[in-house]
This record gives structure tokens, C-alpha cells and sequence, in this order.
């Protein structure tokens, strides 16, 4: 595994793991191909195991940072993949080792939440809010500039059943 994690190292991969999620080799090989395929996030386990490429980060910016203390992250950054035109694979069927057990979330992130966005969970998702700007690079610009990466269009994404409605879901701003 050290060799496929090595050629995927100048691509500037990044794989985050929650606390609680036991990956084995064979997940981390395979969200590194689903992200050879063209998928701009990939999701084993949710959001509670992941994997993107930096130059997501910089074309659509951070996870929103405005929600504090957890939760709602991943419906934000959904949203902000659809309106890019960027696709998803969302996966739980992995034999990724999940420990439940209880939240540390807060869930004081509901209301700003509700402020960004407005959407009906069948057909329509609306920005209220723009991106906030953030003045941190994730790779120099030269860099971004010579590795743009081309990703599959919204449409092929693979969701699971809660977030399904969102593929045929009109997208806009307020």
C-alpha cells in the first residue's frame, strides 16, 4: 500500500477519518480509485470517512467553518458539490469498522445552517448566503494552476438513500 499511496501523493490526496471509523487498506485503495474515476468527494462511511483532492479545496473552498460545533458540514459541502456540477460517491455498504457511540456534536449549527440555505428535501436547494472568503492557501498557485483536475458531472453521483433527492433537486441562488 505504501506504493499506491505514494503515487497518489503528488496528486494531492487527502483522506479524513473520524474518530471512530477503523479504515482497512482496501477502503483507502478505494476511495483513491473512485477518485481516479472522477469523483470530486468520495465517502465510505459518509462523512465520517473521506477523500478529496486539494484542488476541490481550492476551487470550491473549505468545509464551512461557520457551522460550529459540528454537524451540517456535509449537507453544506453536498449543496456547494451540486451547484460546481461536481459528483459525489457516497458508499456505507464498506466493510469500514464504525464504533457507535455517542455524539460530541453540539448541534449548534442548525440556525446558521437554515440562514445559508433553504431547501425542501424533494426538489430545490437555494443559497442564501455567499461563500465566506478565507485568506489561507492549500497549495501555491502554480501548482493549482498546472494540476487542474477535471471531475465527473454532478448527475453520475452515487448518493444513498437520504441524500437521493438531490440529484434531481434544482439548485439556486437567493
Amino acid at each position: 500500500q505504501a506504493i499506491s499511496m505514494a503515487y497518489h501523493a503528488d496528486r494531492s490526496t487527502v483522506i479524513v477519518c473520524s474518530d471512530k471509523v477503523r479504515p482497512t487498506a482496501e477502503s483507502v485503495s478505494k476511495i483513491l480509485g473512485k477518485l481516479d474515476e472522477g469523483y470530486g468527494w468520495v465517502g465510505l462511511y459518509r462523512f465520517a470517512f473521506f477523500g478529496f483532492r486539494i484542488e476541490l479545496i481550492q476551487r470550491l473552498g473549505p468545509l464551512e467553518e461557520r457551522l460550529k460545533g459540528g454537524g451540517l458540514e456535509d449537507s453544506d459541502y453536498m449543496f456547494r458539490l451540486k451547484e460546481a456540477d461536481v459528483a459525489i460517491f457516497e458508499d456505507e455498504n464498506e466493510s469500514v469498522n464504525y464504533r457507535y457511540e455517542p455524539t460530541t456534536w453540539r448541534k449548534s449549527s442548525d440556525k446558521f445552517f437554515s440562514t445559508k440555505w433553504r431547501w425542501d428535501n424533494a426538489s430545490f436547494v437555494e443559497r442564501l448566503l455567499p461563500e465566506q472568503p478565507y485568506s489561507y492557501p492549500f497549495m501555491d498557485k502554480e501548482h493549482h494552476l498546472n494540476n487542474q483536475v477535471s471531475y465527473l458531472p454532478w448527475s453520475r453521483s452515487v448518493l444513498l438513500p437520504p441524500s437521493k433527492w438531490l440529484l434531481s433537486a434544482k439548485i439556486g441562488s437567493h
